[in-house]
């Protein structure tokens, strides 16, 4: 017996691109009326959880959030999403991540005033990389 519990994949819906449907049947009208079933049970569920939460009955609420059937929209979660702009000329001005000391047009111009070092490193042997991390490195 296996030690996972895989019990929570049992709730998972087959997707819209499987073959559960008739062969003389139109492949798009079964996607959009399986996908409109699939929003009206979502809905039937998120209305029932609300009116449970309302009365307070929040176990209840949690045993039908336990029960919701998994699909493509709800499955997974999306942790962090970014967009990274540039300016006109490529930098990234007054732009700092958390927990970093320095800019990235810093690290820029710390880069481009080392690349003769960089490039010998790159380009070196075994005991001359060494030699360059004693000479270089911390």
């Amino acid at each position: 017996m296996s030690g996972f519990d895989y019990s929570k994949w049992d709730r998972l819906e087959i997707s819209d691109d499987e073959d559960t449907f008739h062969p003389n049947l139109d492949k798009g009208l079964n996607i959009r009326v399986n996908r409109i079933t699939r929003d009206r049970k979502e809905d039937e569920i998120n209305e029932e959880v609300k009116r449970l939460t309302d009365k307070g009955e929040l176990e209840k609420a949690a045993k039908i959030e336990a029960k919701r059937p998994l699909h493509v929209d709800n499955v997974c979660h999306v942790a962090e999403e970014r967009t990274i702009i540039q300016s006109s000329d490529g930098s990234r001005k007054d732009r700092l991540k958390k927990g970093e000391e320095f800019s990235v047009d810093e690290y820029t111009m710390f880069k481009e005033d080392n690349q003769g070092v960089l490039d010998r490193f790159t380009n070196a042997d075994w005991t001359t990389s060494e030699g360059l991390l004693k000479e270089y490195g911390h």
